[in-house]
């Protein structure tokens, strides 16, 4: 252990007289320091600060697909992710076997409609009568039932018009100025909210009424005149059973009484024909008696098809009113949220209300689009209906009149109706196909083959959007950052920006199109959300890429600077050491914009300066300086005289 630590001491010994000896040496001879510190010539150029940070590419226009709910299994899937697709081309397809089903069926009924029209000439049984009477209350139901939905339909577009062009209107007056004004246009919305929900309350319970009326005055006359007819059949029977059991009995009591071969004979034929005659007389009448059982049976189920329809259309108003007044109760809350976060956070930028904008326009067109084809449905659905109660009404007053003119309109609008049938159970079947609504990428799919096609749906991992399948548009991307809460402030909307793609090594130029007013905290460390939109996007990208933003702050052209690191500042002077003539001297200088590469010089220099550089600005970086300098690459902090 001895020796080691002589050792050492011996090394340390070796090391503080070599550090003496260069220190005589630079004191010594000056010239020598002067020749291996680094130095720069002032001269004229541009300085430009910029900003970096990282994020991820997303797009800023997303739309999801769905198909119409209880659609189906789905069949087939056409699209990949990553596919580019046109507007109408097949996304996606679902079981329509159903759907063909119940086209086959329409297409039947059209038939046997057109075959009602050869056969009106025929006249009509009480049990017919009955039925048709019955056909009439059911038409009356749905008729009451296709109205209710009509005025449904019809309330819920001038609702949702209401809502969606208020929405819009806000969306453009925050475009318009992006302000204080948000927060008198998140009152005004909920305002407008709360009035709509008082609109809706009134019309929704008014309509549940009228279908609670409807339900109540259903009625069964229908079965009463079926069981008058089965009484009168049975009746019929009843009196010629016993008529012809009298004529059998007199035909037998003659062969009986009857002597000779010839008259025994006669009176043999005459026997049989009464009992064929009474055997066919009643076979009739039991015909008679099990059509009239049929009649009431399908009367009585008529009667209760009745019933569940008006009990099926009260249960639809009041789902319908409480899922208006539950949306209703929704838009309330998202115009209060809209409203608080209006208060704290006064304005926006131009872009991201732009952006806003262009969602509520888009949004009011799908769902105005949307209650337009509801109304449509159910405008159809309502003249079907209506049709077919002319068509039942029709029946009903000239059922005992033969071939008239009112039997021939009757028979040619139940035609109508069918077609009508035919054409809704059409458009069902196409809904069976999924089809593109715009042009875009496929960024994700919900579903597989096989499985339900209202399974639920999926958002894409760089948007809110969800569906079927979504769709965004590749060639409008952008890049969100988070920028350092002491760089936020040099950055400002329209300014250039770099955008590097490490996985692609592609860089690509854009423009900060959006800044958040309010910080994102975390880890203790304040950011702001910065949004760069690609000016070109190049080919190859991919949504969720990592992105490096450099962001250009500011330029100046054609100044005198040097590196930022050979400026001395000591309180408000800053100083540069100078080279002339071999010697270096300490000179006093005004500096004004700082860039990335150095520091502009507005006095103290002049072009073709020589200064001196610090070890960090380049050069060798090697030999003892003095003062305040060190050993290179070895001891630091100079040495004392």
């Amino acid at each position: 252990m001895r020796r080691r630590y002589v050792l050492i001491n011996g090394v340390l010994v070796l090391a503080l007289a070599g550090a003496a000896a260069a220190s005589y040496l630079a004191v010594g001879n000056p010239a020598s320091t002067t020749a291996t510190t680094p130095t720069m010539t002032v001269a004229r150029g541009t300085l430009t600060s910029t900003v970096s940070a990282s994020g991820n590419l997303s797009a800023k226009t997303t739309v999801g697909v769905d198909f119409p709910s209880n659609s189906g299994t789905v069949t087939a899937i056409g699209v990949t992710l990553g596919q580019a697709v046109k507007a109408g081309d097949v996304l996606a397809t679902s079981d329509d076997t159903s759907a063909r089903q119940t086209l086959a069926s329409a297409q039947a009924g059209l038939a046997s409609a057109k075959a009602q029209l050869i056969t009106t000439t025929q006249g009509q049984t009480s049990q017919e009568k009955a039925a048709s009477s019955a056909q009439v209350g059911s038409s009356q139901v749905t008729v009451a039932n296709g109205r209710t939905s009509l005025s449904q339909a019809r309330a819920t577009y001038a609702q949702d018009k209401i809502t969606q062009d208020a929405l819009v209107a806000a969306a453009q007056a925050t475009s318009d100025s992006a302000d204080s004004t948000a927060v008198t246009s998140a009152q005004t919305a909920l305002s407008q909210a709360q009035a709509t929900y008082e609109q809706d309350k009134t019309a929704q319970d008014a309509l549940v009424a009228a279908a609670q009326a409807t339900y109540t005055s259903s009625t069964s006359s229908g079965v009463a005149n079926a069981q008058t007819a089965l009484s009168q059949a049975q009746a019929t029977y009843a009196q010629d059973k016993t008529a012809q059991d009298a004529l059998v009995a007199a035909a037998q009591a003659t062969y009986d009484a009857t002597t000779g071969t010839t008259a025994k004979a006669s009176a043999q034929t005459a026997l049989t024909q009464a009992e064929n005659t009474r055997d066919s007389t009643l076979l009739r009448d039991s015909q008679a008696i099990q059509t009239a059982q049929g009649s009431l049976t399908t009367a009585q189920d008529s009667n209760s098809s009745t019933k569940t329809s008006a009990q099926a259309a009260l249960t639809q108003a009041e789902n319908t009113r409480d899922s208006t007044l539950l949306r209703d109760s929704q838009a309330i809350q998202t115009a209060q949220g809209s409203l608080t976060t209006a208060q704290a956070s006064l304005s926006s930028t131009k872009a991201t209300a732009k952006t806003a904008l262009t969602q509520a326009e888009n949004t009011r067109t799908s769902t105005l689009l949307r209650d337009a084809q509801s109304i449509q449905a159910a405008g159809g659905t309502l003249t079907a209906a209506q049709a077919s109660l002319v068509s039942a009404a029709a029946s009903a007053s000239v059922n005992s009149q033969g071939a008239r003119a009112g039997a021939i309109a009757s028979a040619k609008a139940q035609i109508a109706s069918a077609q009508a049938t035919v054409d809704q159970a059409k458009a069902t079947l196409d809904h069976t196909i999924l089809r593109a609504p715009a042009d875009g990428t496929v960024v994700s799919i919900a579903g597989t083959v096989g499985g339900p096609s209202s399974a639920g749906s999926t958002s894409s991992t760089t948007s809110s959007t969800s569906g079927f399948v979504v769709l965004s548009s590749m060639s409008n991307l952008q890049v969100t950052t988070m920028v350092a809460e002491a760089d936020a402030a040099k950055v400002a909307l329209g300014q250039s920006a770099t955008v590097t793609f490490p996985a692609l090594t592609t860089s690509t130029k854009g423009t900060v199109t959006a800044m958040d007013l309010a910080s994102t905290v975390t880890n203790n460390v304040v950011e702001y959300g910065v949004t760069v939109t690609l000016d070109s996007p190049p080919t190859g990208l991919r949504l969720g890429q990592t992105a490096s933003v450099s962001i250009t702050t500011g330029t100046k052209a054609s100044v005198l600077y040097v590196p930022s690191s050979s400026i001395s500042t000591v309180g408000p002077l800053k100083t540069v050491t100078l080279r002339k003539a071999g010697k270096d001297t300490t000179t006093t200088v005004q500096t004004g914009f700082v860039g990335d590469s150095g520091t502009e010089i507005t006095g103290g220099l002049a072009e073709g300066d020589v200064v001196v550089l610090s070890a960090s600005s380049g050069g060798t970086g090697g030999g003892f300086t003095f003062p305040g300098g060190g050993f290179g690459g070895g001891i630091s902090g100079g040495l004392g005289q």
